[in-house]
Order: C-alpha cells, then sequence, then structure tokens
C-alpha cells in the first residue's frame, strides 16, 4: 500500500531507506520512491542500499537507466523509469 510521507531533512530520508532495507526478503521488488526531487530519491534510494551494507557511492542513474550494486550474495539494481519513454527501450 503506498504511503506519503514528509520527511523534514536528508539525514531523516536517509534513515527512512535505511530501515525499511532491513525488512525485505529476498526477491522482494520495492515500491519506488516518488517525489519532486531526483536528490530525495538518491538519498532514500542510498539509505536502503546502505541499509543492506553496501559502503560504495551511491550514483544517479539517470544518465544510464539503470546502476547495479553487488551486496554480498544480492544483486541489486536502481532504475530511472522516468527516462523510459515506450516499452521498446527496455
Amino acid at each position: 500500500m503506498p504511503a506519503d510521507i514528509s520527511l523534514p531533512d536528508a539525514a531523516a530520508t536517509v534513515g527512512v531507506g535505511e530501515a525499511l532495507s532491513r525488512g525485505v526478503a529476498a526477491g522482494a521488488r520495492p515500491a519506488p520512491a516518488v517525489g519532486s526531487l531526483a536528490r530525495a530519491r538518491r538519498r532514500w534510494s542510498g539509505g536502503w542500499l546502505r541499509g543492506l551494507g553496501f559502503t560504495g557511492r551511491v550514483k544517479s542513474p539517470s544518465y544510464t537507466l539503470v546502476e547495479p550494486y553487488s551486496i554480498s550474495r544480492l544483486n541489486l539494481y536502481h532504475f530511472w523509469f522516468l527516462s523510459i519513454k515506450d516499452r521498446t527501450e527496455c
């Protein structure tokens, strides 16, 4: 179920991403972070990755459409769906 939340700052955004990542089971497909600021979406994604143990640089997939991350035995993919115009690009 989607939820609308407003967070006070960048640290809170990262913290929510970290907290949510701890309850995710293998094979899960979390709902996308949606918002008006790309920076906030990237912070949420970065928090999510950090909560799973990723320690490297979190990059925005806005130019590449997808950024892959390998964390332990996990393969995660951060997609930039806003740039996809139609199904032929997938």
